[in-house]
């Protein structure tokens, strides 16, 4: 046996920046380790030289390695969310160089470690902007609960929109103490009643804001195509029947992105109104916008107006007869949406984190626990003893340090989840059995081409029946599942078949169907309901539907246009922000 020490990611990551010659073979994705380990190699190299060095000395030294001010410098110079996110961070360094000369003032001589100690060890912070800050003339932002009780001369309450306020979602605490109390006070538990109460608790944190006011009450809302003003708008300011309520012009924001927008604005929206003599406001407009862009200033130049811009390019993704890489489970994702599924393949979904990596790791231990064997023996019985359960276990404790996870509660549920993952794949394994399906392989490979199309995977389980045909089962490790009118025409299982009747598993094997066997959230206690079984495909009103699906799907991921669709899937969609038909992509309308 050969036992393996596992690193929790953390460890890896702290282990490189104290090295960074172990950071040369990245890329880009590793410049922030490389700014951290430069920076601490020259906050180490001044106490090498000066080992008395103070804080301030000791920040300075991290500050200039940092090599971070002129960009910080001028985002914040240039406005909008970056600049108020690069204000925050010049703020919290400034604030941490006043603490550590406060120490220095109060502890002359003071170590730069005394400084970490005294610092890690306030509960409170001692010192900062908020607490030096007037409080006689300025804004308070509140929600309802704290403006209860006080009074200003003008008082905005703003986003009435419809959805927001009032927000008819049920609620629920971590531990459920609402319950406790309906039982107490002998209220109905029902959907109903919960939502009622709601409603009655959001008209009176209504009734709360908007009498906050001593002289005046300012109530906004939007209305779009996406949003719509709240009915409780009505109640503060009643019309009459038929009355339409009038719209007020949003004045342009104080900041530099927002002159530049208001500019172009200007110039687009009136282009008729330009003179040749430069007198029309429009003309001025662009006068201004272009010393704007002349300075530098981000969005003035007319070249990076996104729509004015051109196509990049009009090739096929994928040129010639060129074949194309297609896998069975990027099938089911090209289905719901060609955009998604093309911007994710090139990072569009970013790394994997949370519930799909503890996922990725039960498909390792199901896989090693479930006596892998070598392809060239599909198509024969191998069985093997049934999967001990505590092997599992085991497995799972051997890897579990790879998520990096920071211990409590929240680590506590998701090792639950893995878990109960492992006694649905145990409980599988003995229901598959006793109805007579032998395992003939495990996280075996597949290549396979069909047209343009060179399908290639891994298939999580292989199992044989007594007649010899082959069963491909896929594992399932998330909270959702196809309905059952979907399994019958289930691109992934489908190709699955497609497959195995090509010859990928060997020449004259059957197939026997497919199968999507639930293990995460999405499955039951009762392990018949949460196997998604496909027939064969012969049995099909039309058999040769998976194939023609294969081989147009695969022409159309070498081409050059891709749709972006309407469905279920964009609500927990990564590159929203990139879609044309979403709220936040109707920037590349």
């Amino acid at each position: 046996m050969v036992c393996v020490a596992m690193r929790s990611p953390d460890n890896l990551l702290a282990r490189a920046i104290v090295a960074p010659g172990r950071l040369l073979p990245f890329g880009s994705e590793a410049d922030g380790a490389r700014r951290i380990a430069a920076m601490l190699s020259a906050a180490t190299s001044l106490l090498r030289r000066r080992p008395t060095a103070g804080a301030a000395d000791v920040l300075w030294a991290l500050w200039s390695s940092a090599k971070v001010a002129d960009s910080w410098r001028d985002a914040a110079l240039a406005g909008g969310r970056a600049g108020a996110r690069a204000d925050r961070d010049l703020d919290a360094v400034l604030e941490l160089f006043a603490a550590a000369e406060t120490l220095a003032e109060r502890l002359p001589g003071s170590s730069a470690a005394a400084f970490v100690t005294h610092v890690t060890a306030q509960e409170l912070a001692a010192d900062s902007v908020t607490v030096r800050s007037s409080t006689s003339e300025c804004v308070s932002v509140l929600t309802p609960h704290a403006a209860a009780g006080r009074e200003w001369r003008h008082v905005a309450v703003v986003g009435l929109q419809e959805g927001a306020w009032p927000d008819l979602r049920l609620r629920g605490s971590l531990l459920g103490s609402e319950h406790l109390v309906d039982l107490l006070a002998g209220r109905e538990r029902s959907v109903h009643a919960a939502q009622t109460a709601i409603r009655h608790d959001e008209a009176r944190l209504l009734h709360v804001a908007v009498t906050r006011s001593r002289e005046r009450l300012i109530v906004t809302a939007v209305q779009s195509d996406d949003e719509q003003p709240s009915a409780y708008l009505d109640v503060v300011e009643p019309r009459l029947s038929g009355d339409a309520r009038p719209f007020t012009e949003v004045e342009r924001p104080l900041t530099l992105v927002g002159a530049v927008g208001a500019l172009r604005r200007e110039v687009v929206t009136s282009p008729t109104s330009m003179t040749s003599e430069g007198t029309g406001a429009p003309s001025r407009a662009a006068r201004t916008l272009a010393v704007l862009a002349d300075h530098g200033v981000r969005g003035a130049a007319p070249e990076t107006w996104w729509g004015l811009r051109s196509l990049t390019t009009a090739a096929p993704r994928v040129a010639g007869d060129t074949p194309v890489a297609v896998s069975p489970s990027g099938l089911v994702d090209f289905g719901k949406c060609q955009l998604r599924w093309l911007l994710t393949r090139v990072g569009g979904d970013g790394p994997s984190v949370g519930a799909a990596a503890i996922g990725t790791l039960v498909h390792e231990v199901i896989a090693d626990a479930d006596a892998p064997v070598d392809d060239s023996v599909i198509g024969q019985e191998t069985g093997g003893e049934p999967v001990d359960r505590g092997r599992l276990s085991e497995a799972l404790d051997a890897r579990w340090a790879r998520l990096g996870l920071d211990g409590g509660w929240r680590e506590r549920a998701k090792r639950a989840d893995a878990e109960a993952m492992l006694d649905r794949a145990v409980t599988y394994f003995s229901a598959a059995s006793q109805d007579g399906w032998v395992r003939v392989g495990a996280e075996v490979s597949l290549r396979h081409t069909l047209g343009r199309a060179e399908i290639r995977g891994v298939v999580d389980r292989v199992e044989a029946g007594a007649d010899g045909r082959l069963r491909i089962i896929d594992f399932k490790t998330g909270s959702s599942k196809p309905r059952l009118d979907e399994v019958a025409r289930h691109a992934q299982l489908g190709c699955y078949q497609v497959v195995v009747a090509g010859g990928a598993f060997g020449d004259g094997l059957e197939s026997a169907g497919a199968a999507l066997v639930q293990l995460g959230k999405a499955g039951t206690g009762q392990i018949a309901r949460s196997v998604q079984a496909q027939p064969p495909l012969a049995a099909d009103d039309d058999p040769q539907w998976a194939e023609r699906l294969i081989i147009e799907s695969a022409d159309v991921m070498a081409g050059a246009q891709f749709q972006a669709r309407v469905g279920d899937s964009c609500r927990t969609c990564p590159v929203r922000t990139s879609c044309p038909v979403a709220p936040e992509g109707v920037v590349l309308q």
